[in-house]
């Protein structure tokens, strides 16, 4: 798997509401540096729409939430801290969100300071006038290296020549950018589906990446659930039945599967609710 060296992580998106601050991701190793789920070269970008999906005129509000994590040293180059414009600035740091939608971040500065990893949460509520379609999100970093600074987008321009002084430096240093746009998903109001979340929660599986047996835990209201689990192509690997009643932990075994991102599905009649692991 290709890693795309960049100064910030934007990883593990989780469909859930919350209702203070988000909390990073803690499941990533140290030494984690990428982008996920943008770290395959060999996915198309079509397929790296996060798995939640924003309903227009829903009554579950929407929320996902990137984590960013800074190393504090790459190549030799120290790193001081990675900074996004906040949403009610003029220029916002992350554009392209369909109306309705904002983001936050923790810490409130969206200031993430070399080696303390932070998040920042997409919520809110999309309007029965948006246009359902996938909408590509332009994200725009402020790198502070010291003398080295300035700002860096995900994606970038097409042209090199388009690039900012601090992006050629960077791709001078051996640096490997994404070439996909991050990307939302918006859909028809499905009223099931925002029964179906009302209903059940489904947490990001630990430890993930993982090799042999991650857990899963979810809270669920009582009946029969299927627990599914895909690869990036949408073939079905895994399937059984369930009976939940509550909180309950569900116990998956990659120990037969290839290195790579799958999804993990929990259904029923009503709906379903999706997040994405990854075996090493």
């Amino acid at each position: 798997m290709k890693r795309f060296l960049l100064l910030f992580a934007f990883v593990s998106f989780i469909g859930s509401v919350a209702d203070a601050q988000c909390d990073p991701d803690g499941t990533l190793p140290a030494d984690f540096i990428g982008i996920s789920p943008l770290a395959d070269s060999q996915e198309p970008c079509d397929t790296l729409v996060p798995s939640e999906i924003a309903y227009k005129d829903a009554t579950v509000a929407y929320s996902s939430i990137i984590t960013v994590t800074i190393p504090a040293e790459i190549s030799g180059v120290q790193l001081v801290d990675v900074s996004l414009k906040p949403a009610d600035d003029p220029n916002p740091g992350l554009t392209g969100l369909p109306d309705g939608l904002t983001y936050t971040c923790n810490p409130p500065t969206c200031v993430f300071a070399a080696g303390d990893p932070g998040c920042v949460e997409i919520s809110g509520f999309v309007g029965a006038d948006v246009e359902a379609q996938i909408y590509d999100l332009l994200i725009t970093a402020s790198v502070n290296a010291g003398l080295l600074a300035g700002d860096v987008r995900f994606p970038l321009p097409d042209d090199p020549a388009d690039y900012t002084t601090i992006e050629n430096l960077l791709g001078g240093f051996g640096f490997a950018f994404p070439e996909c746009p991050y990307q939302l998903r918006v859909d028809e109001t499905n009223s099931n589906q925002s029964v179906f979340e009302s209903k059940v929660s489904v947490a990001q599986n630990m430890p993930n990446p993982f090799s042999n047996v991650t857990t899963i835990a979810v809270n669920a209201e009582a009946g029969d659930y299927s627990f599914s689990v895909f690869n990036t192509v949408g073939e079905l690997v895994h399937n059984r039945e369930l009976t939940l009643n509550g909180q309950e932990n569900i116990e998956f075994d990659a120990s037969n599967l290839s290195a790579g991102i799958y999804f993990y599905t929990i259904s029923n009649t009503e709906g379903s609710i999706t997040k994405r692991m990854i075996v090493k």
